[in-house]
């Protein structure tokens, strides 16, 4: 997104947790509302935008996730949520004739949960108070080294053969995208999984992330190495593993 945002983090941020999805900063998410707590936690998020429908004014919302493993408070209690979530912010909604949301959020920052409020009156959804998990007013390091051997791979390698290849290779070679976005909008595409996701969603230190996202594109090229010693009349009943 090319206009800036700026958060307040000494109000209250609405919280959606879901399972399984993992939104991480600079990537976009779809997501359909239909629950009432959430159709009415987006109502109050739009109510900001005002009249003239300016849906940067609206209120961030915090896309938590459950903690899985750990017990819940109660027998009628979701689980606890995991301290770190993505900060988000709606770019597009539509809202659907039965009070159903279509949005599309992204993602602005990581950050961990102070404290949650819970519902109260008339407030079905939750909220929580918020800290930044990296300091903002920072510049990220540029890491030009790691960023370049990052676009080989999907330039030159066996990684090249994926679809989103050669948009990687051209973000890469774009100055204007720092090498954290260019980060988390690969690791947004290549990591599958939610407790990897989750994991560089976590992590404060640029460095870090780098290091899991060349874990990953190491497993991947892994993956395809195998398929390619794998002749096609060794697949079982004529199927690749794939």
């Amino acid at each position: 997104m090319a206009e800036t945002i700026s958060l307040n983090f000494r109000q209250p941020i609405p919280l959606f947790p879901l399972n399984g999805l993992v939104v991480l900063p600079h990537a976009a998410q779809g997501l359909h509302v239909f629950e009432p707590r959430y159709r009415q936690m987006v109502e109050h998020c739009l109510a900001r935008a005002g009249e003239g429908g300016n849906i940067l004014r609206a209120l961030p919302i915090a896309m938590a996730n459950y903690d899985l493993e750990a017990t819940p408070a109660g027998d009628d209690e979701p689980p606890p949520l995991r301290p770190v979530v993505c900060v988000t912010k709606i770019i597009r909604q539509a809202r659907l004739p039965d009070g159903r949301f279509e949005l599309l959020v992204h993602g602005v920052c990581r950050a961990r949960i102070r404290s949650i409020i819970e519902p109260e009156g008339p407030r079905l959804f939750r909220q929580a108070m918020l800290e930044p998990l990296e300091r903002l007013d920072r510049p990220m390091p540029r890491l030009a080294s790691t960023r370049r051997r990052i676009r080989e791979l999907f330039a030159d390698g066996r990684l090249s053969r994926m679809a989103s290849a050669s948009t990687f290779v051209e973000l890469a070679l774009r100055d204007e995208i720092p090498t954290s976005a260019f980060v988390e909008i690969v690791g947004s595409a290549v990591l599958v999984d939610a407790e990897a996701r989750y994991r560089m969603l976590a992590e404060p230190d640029l460095r870090e992330r780098m290091r899991l996202l060349g874990d990953e594109l190491r497993r991947i090229d892994g993956l395809i190495a195998g398929a390619d010693r794998q002749a096609w009349r060794d697949w079982p009943k004529g199927l690749s593993w794939n």
